[in-house]
């Protein structure tokens, strides 16, 4: 078990084990708090270990619920970097979790972050939680106009990340409105448990998990036109395919039928005993095959369009 106090509006370490738990911020391990199961505590920590989502229930005298906050740089499906439960009243606030929980608790105490009381720590935990956040966001931002630009160019992209990003998006976004929703649950808490001042910055904090949230649901539908646009290409690179063979095969037939016409070998049939019938036969074939590439090309049936085809969604993007 670790100790914290509210003291000069910072948190600190408690070396002194203070009798009064007065302004008490009291980590203990998941696995000790679920075997006393005391105050709505030891309920929520049992859920720990297989927890996707947060909550905030409100009791007689306290609020008790769970923390999950993934890592958003993390290729894992959502499974938390911080993994709590909490029991928050009047006077303390108890915290049931792993050793991650208690450096981030370190990490408020040595930043010196304002924390009048047990309400702000808890504030303050989820703020450092997702603190770096919106700048993994940015940065996935950034991977996927990367993406873009070698789809636009007729190059290859993993398939894989772009499935993967989209379910971390998804599994993020659903960590985000549940944070959230205890976030307001907290903002709108008795002014017994958690005061006015607190009240306030849950609701900033509510918030701005909000626009993650938005943020989150911008790079899912961005994920999703990638996606698309890539499918867009090779169905383009098969259908250029198919229109050569189609325009090759479409040059040979007239002279695929002049061979075969010929194979016939009929008596008294045209060009046959003449001695210039074979240059004829193949001049005949040369003009043919000459006039056939010339009509495909002035019907632009030789241009194959697959960059250009790109390009105009590449423009449509800039545009937007």
């Amino acid at each position: 078990m670790r100790r914290w106090i509210c003291a000069d509006d910072v948190l600190r370490p408690d070396t002194g084990r203070a009798a009064s738990d007065e302004g008490a911020i009291i980590w203990r391990p998941a696995e000790d708090v679920a075997m006393d199961g005391a105050d709505g505590l030891g309920a929520a920590a049992s859920q720990l270990p297989c927890a996707r989502i947060s909550y905030c229930d409100e009791l007689a005298d306290a609020m008790v619920g769970i923390l999950v906050v993934a890592d958003a740089a993390s290729e894992a499906d959502g499974r938390g970097t911080l993994r709590a439960a909490f029991r928050l009243d009047a006077h303390a606030l108890e915290i049931a979790g792993d050793d991650q929980t208690a450096r981030l608790l370190d990490q408020i105490a040595a930043e010196r972050q304002l924390v009048t009381c047990p309400a702000d720590a808890l504030c303050q935990l989820v703020a450092v939680a997702v603190r770096d956040h919106p700048s993994a966001l940015q940065r996935q931002r950034e991977r996927l106009e990367g993406a873009e630009e070698r789809i636009l160019d007729g190059r290859s992209v993993n398939r894989r990340r772009l499935i993967a990003a989209r379910r971390r998006a998804l599994a993020l976004g659903s960590i985000y409105a549940d944070l959230s929703e205890a976030a307001e649950a907290l903002a709108h808490a008795s002014a017994g448990i958690v005061p006015e001042a607190s009240a306030a910055r849950f609701a900033r904090l509510s918030r701005a998990l909000d626009r993650l949230e938005r943020t989150l649901d911008e790079l899912q539908g961005y994920s999703l036109e990638l996606a698309s646009l890539y499918q867009e290409g090779i169905d383009v690179r098969q259908n250029s395919v198919m229109q050569w063979l189609t325009v090759v095969a479409t040059i040979f037939m007239p002279l695929t039928f002049i061979t075969s016409w010929y194979g016939m070998n009929f008596d008294n049939m045209v060009l046959i005993g003449e001695p210039w019938g074979y240059a004829a036969a193949g001049a005949l074939c040369i003009a043919i095959a000459v006039a056939e590439v010339a009509w495909f090309h002035r019907r632009g049936w030789l241009h194959f369009g697959h960059r250009d085809h790109l390009g105009r969604h590449g423009a449509r993007r800039d545009r937007r």
